[in-house]
């Protein structure tokens, strides 16, 4: 059986519920950005603060099963020609683009807190679960998970 590295791991954040929602949709009334702007935002506001904090080196480590620093992350989105199911309240009218933000994971960078790289295989399980812990914790209606293959081990 051969194990799959991966050269880089995104999580797909779908749209918030909630108060995170009426957020949104205030600070587009006010500001006249669209909803998906003011979200993409938001988010990357909190993930700096998470990030920050430790908190994803933390939720990897768990879901991973050693103790680990995730590295540099690289925050981007996905843009669409226009709504799609499952973002359709991120369209703030009819016209115009649609995106969601993303949040990219480089693998080859997780090291232990010495400085080392990890002993464990970063999976797409793994991803999902952190994925699963982080929409969850924000509250969002989903979070897809996507990894590139590096190579392919023995």
């Amino acid at each position: 059986m051969s194990i799959q590295i991966y050269k880089d791991l995104s999580l797909i954040f779908g749209p918030p519920t909630g108060n995170f929602f009426d957020n949104i949709v205030t600070a587009s009334e006010q500001t006249g950005l669209p909803r998906c702007k003011n979200y993409q935002d938001m988010l990357f506001e909190i993930l700096d603060e998470m990030e920050s904090r430790g908190s994803i080196n933390q939720i990897f480590s768990t879901v991973v099963g050693e103790d680990l620093t995730i590295g540099k992350t690289f925050q981007t989105e996905q843009t669409f020609s226009k709504a799609r199911p499952g973002i359709e309240n991120l369209v703030t009218n009819s016209i115009g683009l649609v995106s969601v933000p993303v949040l990219m994971f480089f693998p080859s960078q997780f090291l232990t807190p010495l400085g080392d790289p990890i002993r464990n295989v970063v999976t797409g399980d793994d991803l999902q679960y952190v994925g699963a812990v982080m929409g969850q914790s924000l509250k969002l209606d989903w979070v897809q998970s996507i990894g590139v293959y590096e190579t392919q081990a023995a």
